[in-house]
C-alpha cells in the first residue's frame, strides 16, 4: 500500500510539474530595450536566460535615433510590450506619462530576491510619489564615460602635445587643418556639449551648482562662451562640417578610415572602432584628451553616479506577474552570474576573489550579457561586471586609460533626485529645443548674439520650473 501510495504520489508530483511547465511555456514575455548592434534574440544569452528562467522571451529594440520619440509610440500601442529597461530619461519621461505599473505589490509577491540585493537609498531614488514604477540599475563603477580619442600618431609627426586647456586645443586642430589637410574633429549632432570642451568653460555636467544654486547648463554663465568657441571651430572648417546632420556611424567611418584626426568617444566602441583603425591605418596610434583646464586651471568630468537604468512594465501589459517572476528569476544567485559569466573554467576563470574572462569564448558567448539585464545585485555585480573590460586588449586599454580622468570626476548633483514630475514633464522637449539651437548656434544658422533669446524660450517651455523643482528638492535633502 505504501508502495503504491509512493508511485500514486510520484506521479501527481510528475504531472504537476509538466502542467507547469506547459503553463510556462505557453507565456511568452515581450521585453524592450534601448539600442546596441546586435540580435538580441539570436545571441545566447537569450538562449541562457530562457534555460535558468524557464521563460521564453521576445526582444526588441529601440532605434539608435530619436529613441524617445519611438518609445513614446510604441509604448501607446497598449499591451505591444510586457518589460521595457528605460534610461533615466525615458523612466521620467513615462512615469510624467502616467504609462507606467506600479510594482509595490508585485515585488513583495513575486520580487523577494529583487528586493533583497538592491540597496534600500536606490529604492527611495527609484520612487515616483512613494510608489516605485522601475527596478533601478546602478553603475558598477564611478566611470568615466566619454571622452575625445586623437589619433596620437598626428600628434607625434606634427610634435604636438596633448591639448590640456582651451586654446591649446584650438591651436592643434588649426594645426592639423593646415599641416595634414585633413578633419581635425568629426562629430554629430547630439555631441553639441563636448564635455571635454565644456570641461575649459567650467561645465562638467548637465546641471551644476553655481552659487550654492542648482543651475542648468544652458543658463551657466559660461555656456555662450562654449558656443561662441564651437562656432569659431566651425566657421574656421576645425569640426566637422556635416555636424548638424552627421549620426554617430558617420563620425566612427569617418576616424576608421583615416579622414578625421579625432571623435567623441565612449570606451565600449573601442573593439569595433579601434580594430577598424588599425585595419585601415596600419601604424596608427590614439591618445586621450583629458577635460580641458578653465582659466582658473580647474577641470572636471562627469562620471557615473546615481541610477542609470530602470525597468518597468508598460500600461496594458499582458503577462505582468510573469515579467515580475521572470526579473526575479534572473537575479537568483546562481542564475545572476550564469548570465553575467557563463560557466566557470569555460567563460571564466577566478582569480584572487576576481573574474577573468577565457577568451575568445567569453566574448562570443557574453559580450553582450550586460544588455539583457532587469537588475542587477549590488554588492556582486561590480566583481562581474569588472571582467567585462578585460574581454577585449583594446577596451581593456582605453577603459584604464579613461578611468585615470577619474582624479576630476564629477558626480551630477542631481543624479540621486528621485523623479521630479515637471523635470519629467519637460526634459525630452527641453532637450530637444537645446539640442536644434546649439546646433544652430554652432553651426552658423543663427546667430551667438541670440543666445539670450534661446534661453528666454527655454525657460518659459518649461526650463525655469524644472529648475525651480530640482532646487526645491535640493535644499530639502
Amino acid at each position: 500500500m505504501k508502495r503504491r501510495l509512493s508511485l500514486r504520489t510520484l506521479l501527481v508530483v510528475v504531472l504537476v510539474m509538466a502542467l507547469s511547465v506547459v503553463v510556462h511555456a505557453q507565456v511568452v514575455i515581450r521585453h524592450m530595450g534601448n539600442w546596441d548592434a546586435f540580435d538580441p534574440n539570436s545571441d545566447i544569452v537569450a538562449e541562457a536566460i530562457e534555460k535558468v528562467t524557464g521563460y521564453q522571451v521576445e526582444y526588441s529594440m529601440l532605434p539608435v535615433e530619436n529613441m524617445n520619440e519611438v518609445l513614446s509610440l510604441r509604448v501607446s500601442n497598449v499591451g505591444a510590450y510586457d518589460s521595457l529597461k528605460l534610461n533615466s530619461q525615458q523612466y521620467n519621461m513615462l512615469t510624467a506619462q502616467k504609462a507606467l505599473l506600479p510594482l509595490d505589490d508585485l515585488l513583495e509577491k513575486y520580487g523577494q530576491r529583487i528586493l533583497e540585493v538592491i540597496k534600500e537609498e536606490t529604492w527611495e531614488a527609484a520612487k515616483v510619489d512613494g510608489k516605485i514604477y522601475g527596478v533601478p540599475e546602478v553603475p558598477p563603477a564611478p566611470n568615466v564615460n566619454h571622452v575625445i580619442l586623437a589619433r596620437k600618431d598626428i600628434l607625434d609627426e606634427l610634435n604636438l602635445a596633448v591639448p590640456e586647456t582651451v586654446d591649446e586645443f584650438y591651436d592643434v586642430l588649426k594645426t592639423i587643418r593646415k599641416e595634414k589637410n585633413m578633419l581635425p574633429l568629426a562629430m554629430a549632432q547630439h555631441n553639441f556639449a563636448l564635455s571635454v570642451v565644456t570641461s575649459g568653460f567650467g561645465i562638467y555636467h548637465a546641471w551644476m551648482e553655481v552659487d550654492g544654486a542648482i543651475t542648468h547648463q544652458v543658463e551657466h554663465p559660461k555656456m555662450k562662451e562654449y558656443v561662441e568657441f564651437m562656432a569659431k571651430l566651425y566657421e574656421e572648417n576645425l569640426i566637422d562640417q556635416d555636424f548638424p546632420v552627421n549620426a554617430t556611424q558617420h563620425v566612427v567611418e569617418k576616424f576608421t578610415s583615416g579622414r578625421a584626426a579625432m571623435i567623441p568617444f565612449a570606451w565600449w566602441q573601442a573593439p569595433a572602432v579601434l580594430a577598424a583603425l588599425e585595419q585601415n591605418v596600419p601604424g596608427s596610434e590614439w591618445v586621450v584628451i583629458p577635460p580641458l583646464k578653465d582659466e582658473s586651471g580647474n577641470r572636471g568630468i562627469e562620471v557615473d553616479g546615481g541610477i542609470l537604468w530602470f525597468v518597468g512594465i508598460p500600461q496594458g501589459a499582458k503577462n505582468v506577474e510573469d515579467v515580475v517572476k521572470w526579473w526575479n528569476a534572473k537575479l537568483e544567485l546562481d542564475n545572476h552570474k550564469y548570465i553575467a559569466l557563463g560557466d566557470e573554467g569555460v567563460h571564466y576563470y577566478e582569480e584572487n576573489g576576481a573574474y577573468f574572462p577565457i577568451l575568445p569564448v567569453f566574448e562570443d558567448e557574453r559580450n553582450m550579457a550586460n544588455w539583457y539585464l532587469t537588475g542587477v545585485d549590488q554588492e556582486l555585480y561590480p566583481t562581474y561586471w569588472a571582467s567585462r573590460v578585460r574581454k577585449n586588449a583594446h577596451m581593456s586599454k582605453v577603459y584604464d586609460a579613461m578611468q585615470e580622468l577619474r582624479q576630476w570626476g564629477s558626480v551630477n548633483p542631481v543624479a540621486w533626485a528621485p523623479a521630479l514630475p515637471t523635470v519629467s514633464k519637460y526634459t525630452q522637449s527641453l532637450n530637444l529645443l537645446t539640442q536644434d539651437n546649439l546646433v544652430n548656434f554652432i553651426a552658423g544658422g543663427d546667430d551667438v548674439r541670440n543666445y539670450g533669446d534661446f534661453v528666454d524660450a527655454w525657460r518659459a517651455s518649461g526650463g525655469q520650473e524644472s529648475t525651480v523643482e530640482v532646487n526645491n528638492w535640493y535644499q530639502s535633502r
